[in-house]
């Protein structure tokens, strides 16, 4: 944060004690941006988690959605193969009844 004096400039002492710091200690003037930079990745990273949660829970949906309608399907096979079953045994009846004997 930069907060501006009364002239609208840095406190002189701010100013020199920021250069002191970074002459005399820059291993913990560097460690201080590294901290700065994790922490947006870090942000980043939460970011794209729950980006990820919310795709995440579209395609259970979907899944959920495709398996309804495999479940469907299936039963309507089931269904149909009944059918044409009854279908072909009554006409191997009708057939048999039919056939001179």
């Amino acid at each position: 944060m930069d907060r501006a004096g009364p002239g609208g400039r840095r406190p002189v002492l701010k100013r020199l004690s920021g250069h002191t710091v970074r002459r005399l200690a820059p291993r913990s003037m560097a460690a201080l941006e590294e901290v700065v930079q994790l922490r947006q990745e870090v942000d980043d990273l939460r970011t794209a988690l729950e980006r990820s949660r919310a795709e995440l829970a579209g395609l259970h949906a979907a899944v959920a959605e495709l398996t309804e309608g495999l479940q469907e399907s299936r039963g309507q096979s089931l269904r149909i193969g009944q059918l044409t079953e009854l279908v072909f045994g009554r006409l191997a009846d009708a057939g048999a009844a039919g056939a001179p004997r």
